[in-house]
């Protein structure tokens, strides 16, 4: 069995693995559960479930988003020094010679 494209480079039992965890998209005549419903479980309780996975999702995403934007600022920074540090070995070379 050949593994999806989009698991190409991942070693073959790890791709067959993800393509049995795959399941083929539900057809648009049957209608689907609604995802995260249990017996019993009020369309109230159900929906504070909703809003607490979402804005745990929220906070985790702006907390990665600041961590991204500090290590953007980081290389910048870094690569700063960098052309500092080449421009001053470059002076040091034209000197020497």
């Amino acid at each position: 069995m050949m593994a999806p494209s989009s698991v190409v480079g991942l070693p073959p039992g790890v791709a067959r693995e993800l393509s049995h965890r795959c399941s083929p998209p539900l057809s648009p005549c049957v209608p689907a559960q609604p995802s995260g419903s249990e017996v019993g479980e009020s369309s109230e309780e159900h929906k504070y479930s909703d809003d607490t996975d979402y804005h745990q999702l929220l906070k985790d995403y702006r907390k990665v988003q600041a961590l991204l934007s500090l290590s953007r600022l980081n290389a910048e920074m870094l690569r700063g020094e960098l052309d500092v540090a080449r421009d001053a070995l470059q002076v040091s070379n034209n000197e020497a010679s």
